[in-house]
């Protein structure tokens, strides 16, 4: 656990060891929205910035049902969702760009968080570094609806660093 700038920390080591900062090229950002993933991605991007990595800011959509296919609300919903957080991405992306620093923006689709953002880091040889909020809800919550974060730091291969 750490404590940088009042914003405490947890990082999870991959299977090959610790993050080494000159190693980080890329840093993969899993946003959903939250004030937890918007101080998740302000300490990646200072991390970047001060590396001069890039930034990758994810959001995962859910991804089509069977159901939603032929449903004229579902289909409406789904692209005002995919329309809203497009926008938000390239605010926060917009927000996140210091000097050369590169930020980039990408939508995934799936209904699992986590193993999508787990996929994305694993397709990508240059993400090193995957960093997610994590919000302070009590076990039963956890139990009853899981947390992405507690999944993400089970699934990846690559190192996962939490931010609360």
């Amino acid at each position: 656990m750490l404590h940088v700038a009042g914003t405490t920390v947890a990082l999870q080591e991959g299977p090959g060891g610790g993050v080494a900062e000159d190693r980080v090229r890329r840093i993969l950002v899993g946003m959903d929205g939250t004030a937890e993933a918007r101080r998740a991605a302000d300490l990646a991007a200072t991390m970047a910035h001060a590396e001069g990595r890039e930034l990758v800011l994810a959001h995962v959509l859910p991804a089509r049902s069977n159901a939603g296919l032929v449903d004229p609300e579902y289909v409406a919903w789904r692209a005002w969702t995919r329309e809203r957080r497009t926008q938000e991405l390239g605010e926060i992306a917009q927000r996140e760009a210091r000097g050369n620093g590169q930020v980039h923006t990408r939508l995934l689709e799936s209904d699992d968080a986590a193993g999508a953002l787990a996929e994305a880091a694993q397709q990508d040889p240059v993400v090193d570094l995957v960093v997610v909020g994590h919000g302070l809800r009590g076990p039963l919550a956890r139990a009853i609806s899981g947390s992405v974060a507690d999944r993400l730091v089970q699934i990846c291969q690559k190192s996962v660093l939490v931010v609360r």
